[in-house]
């Protein structure tokens, strides 16, 4: 299910800041997705920002950035 929101955070927040913001909102089961023994930042998600590959999860975000978090997939035939 594809959904958007806006997030205001403080100024210089990074892509790990805005995914405890929405911890808060949504709980230990979100943050598991990207919190490997709850403390080492390791997203199960490729994280786009602005249409790019963002690896660099330390980075300030700037304003109107877009993140989008796509899930890993595996398996099929080659």
């Amino acid at each position: 299910k594809r959904r958007q929101e806006a997030v205001v955070l403080p100024e210089q927040a990074t892509l790990v800041q805005l995914i405890r913001n929405r911890g808060r909102a949504y709980g230990q089961p979100f943050l598991r997705l990207f919190f490997r023994d709850g403390a080492e930042f390791e997203p199960e998600f490729v994280v786009i920002r602005n249409g790019a590959v963002f690896e660099d999860y330390n980075v300030a975000l700037s304003d109107q950035d877009e993140i989008a978090l796509v899930a890993l997939f595996a398996g099929g035939n080659a």
